[in-house]
């Protein structure tokens, strides 16, 4: 179908509901399915050009998509190892192995271009947003500050070990998230102090 269409999105140049209502499925294959079948990556620019290039539309040209509503590739891969998705909770040793390449590989370090792109289009999002923060980070700082009672009565259901470092941690990690440079050792200083 991208194929007989110009442009990045299912209709072409504009995006439309045709790419809301795929965008759960693709971001989820593109998730998982490398983790499921050797060199089934729906992202690969080599074999899937026109979905490539939709992905790459999606999480560079639909700010609100990129910010917010995309869901992490690892958050998708986890839902393997849940009991209930056809493996009852056990995941094949290949599968394990190459979910644990694909979080090292996301483990790194972003580029300093990567990371200034990234902030551009959280800017674009958030012009006509007055309520969200400066940044990814401290979005993500604040959405911790807002729900921090409501974390730590989930973390309190684990029993009082899990809970006994917690608030220690939820400064820590915030401190982390406000800092312009996430793991300078003066952060990391800190946040053991």
């Amino acid at each position: 179908l991208l194929s007989k269409i110009e442009g990045p999105f299912f209709c072409g140049n504009r995006f439309t509901s045709a790419d809301i209502a795929w965008a759960p499925f693709l971001e989820r294959y593109a998730g998982q399915l490398p983790c499921l079948h050797e060199g089934l990556n729906p992202k690969c620019s080599e074999t899937y050009p026109y979905l490539s290039k939709w992905y790459a539309a999606m999480e560079t040209q639909v700010p609100a998509y990129a910010c917010r509503v995309r869901g992490d590739p690892s958050s998708w891969r986890k839902v393997l190892t849940m009991a209930g998705f056809g493996n009852a909770g056990n995941v094949p040793e290949l599968v394990a192995s190459r979910m644990e390449e694909l979080t090292a590989y996301e483990k790194t370090s972003l580029s300093g271009e990567k990371r200034a792109e990234q902030q551009k289009l959280w800017e674009t999002y958030a012009a006509s947003r007055p309520y969200v923060a400066c940044s990814p980070d401290h979005e993500a700082a604040a959405i911790l500050v807002r729900n921090r009672e409501k974390i730590a009565k989930d973390v309190a259901k684990n029993g009082p070990a899990a809970f006994d470092d917690l608030d220690e941690t939820m400064r820590s990690l915030t401190v982390i998230l406000m800092s312009d440079d996430s793991f300078s050792e003066a952060v990391v200083k800190a946040c053991e102090e």
